[in-house]
């Protein structure tokens, strides 16, 4: 291809985006042309040898959002609000979550329950309750994972693991149930007596999941009544004394997009190990919501970093973040607010 038609390729190209023709009857079409959009940015315009890399990333960004129409619908990206045009950047350049697995850990005991909501942010194409959606890692393999199922341990097998749902700690006893329910910390009471497997699911990822794998959990709901830095939920019980700290993303959720005020669990003990995110409150709201965006956001990295361990995907998240409140790592937004951009493009080695 020589260079007058590679241009007149991106001039229609261009074109195509101030007109987005999404053909709602025509799926085939749609995905042709999504797949020569992709081409284009993957592989024509990165060997430009005329224009720099900024141009050629100019380029690339300005086809982004024809590439995300003609490949997954308006309707879909129009109820999907999480996925913003840095994921559709993502997505232009091929890190859409392809290679990338995903185990969901949560409650798929209801079609519009819990977890199905939790799936719905971090993955695949669905339709919820009537409408269509796309998630924000749409080619990354979901694994749906019961927590009262006997396959539990099969999430070890995932590169990501994603746990918005439940806050149980590995050992249930009537005295910390007691002593939760003395201080006005809300729970769930299992019968103690059969031990059903959702007391104690945690332990069971914790000790048999791939050692390279990211753990993405919520820091729970329940900062209204708790103080900075106090052992105030069953999730920093636990994870205050977990060794895979380096591996693990805590998520709190911020009250709305603009907003610093932060709604949810603070990072307090945590912090080395907290980020923040905004919360896709139209299907999930809350630290659930905002852990699944991490969740869907780390797969899309993982694309990119295909060789990155869980350790090395936290550390690039982590390091990328956007720091909110006190410099550095504070007890209350501990890393800062996730920024895909940045983690897409890090500085120096990673592993």
């Amino acid at each position: 291809m020589n260079i007058k038609s590679i241009a007149v390729s991106i001039l229609a190209l261009t074109m195509l985006s101030t007109n987005n023709s999404y053909a709602e009857n025509n799926i085939n079409m749609n995905q042709t042309i999504a797949n020569n959009i992709q081409r284009v940015a993957t592989t024509v315009i990165p060997n430009l040898r005329f224009l720099n890399d900024n141009q050629k990333n100019g380029w690339i960004d300005r086809l982004a959002p024809t590439y995300a129409n003609y490949r997954y619908g308006t309707e879909a990206l129009n109820n999907s609000s999480w996925v913003t045009p840095d994921v559709k950047k993502a997505w232009v350049r091929g890190f859409d979550g392809s290679g990338v697995s995903v185990a969901i850990v949560d409650d798929f005991g209801n079609p519009l329950g819990h977890g199905e909501r939790i799936s719905t942010v971090v993955g695949g194409e669905s339709t919820f309750n009537g409408r269509k959606y796309v998630g924000l890692a749409p080619n990354a393999t979901v694994n749906k994972i019961d927590h009262h199922a006997y396959n539990i341990h099969e999430a070890y097998n995932s590169d990501i693991v994603n746990m918005s749902y439940g806050h149980r700690p590995v050992t249930v006893t009537e005295e910390l149930l007691d002593n939760l329910e003395n201080r006005g910390i809300p729970f769930q009471r299992y019968d103690l007596a059969t031990r059903r497997v959702v007391t104690d699911y945690h332990e069971n990822i914790w000790n048999q999941r791939n050692t390279d794998a990211l753990l993405v959990r919520s820091s729970g709901n329940l900062s209204l009544s708790c103080k900075v830095g106090e052992l105030c939920n069953l999730t920093v019980l636990q994870l205050a004394h977990s060794d895979k700290k380096d591996q693990t993303l805590i998520v709190g959720s911020f009250q709305n997009g603009s907003s610093t005020t932060l709604y949810g669990e603070k990072a307090g003990v945590n912090k080395n190990s907290f980020v923040v995110s905004d919360t896709p409150w139209e299907i999930v709201g809350g630290t659930s919501g905002a852990t699944a965006m991490v969740t869907g956001q780390a797969a899309i990295i993982k694309s990119k970093f295909d060789t990155l361990s869980g350790v090395g995907l936290a550390s690039v998240i982590k390091s990328t973040a956007d720091d909110l409140g006190e410099p550095g790592v504070d007890e209350i937004y501990g890393h800062g607010k996730i920024n895909l951009a940045r983690a897409l493009s890090p500085i120096g080695t990673i592993r």
